[in-house]
């Protein structure tokens, strides 16, 4: 992934981390965060962290992806 955006692996990780906390607080709130299409359907939806830290995304389908 670094590679491929000409940026460093701890930048990436920065960013991840920043999405995540972001995504987190987002759904304290009452809020969420979404990959939608043009016209605003949602795709995936980022839902937050598991007991790993690790972004969990949910498809349309409602399957885990992860």
């Amino acid at each position: 992934m670094a590679q491929a955006s000409g940026t460093t692996k701890g930048d990436i990780l920065c960013k991840a981390l920043a999405l995540l906390e972001v995504a987190s607080e987002a759904r304290k709130q009452g809020k969420r965060i979404a990959i939608l299409t043009k016209d605003k359907q949602v795709v995936t939806e980022i839902v937050g962290g598991n007991l790993y830290g690790v972004a969990m995304m949910i498809d349309l389908d409602r399957s885990v992806v992860s």
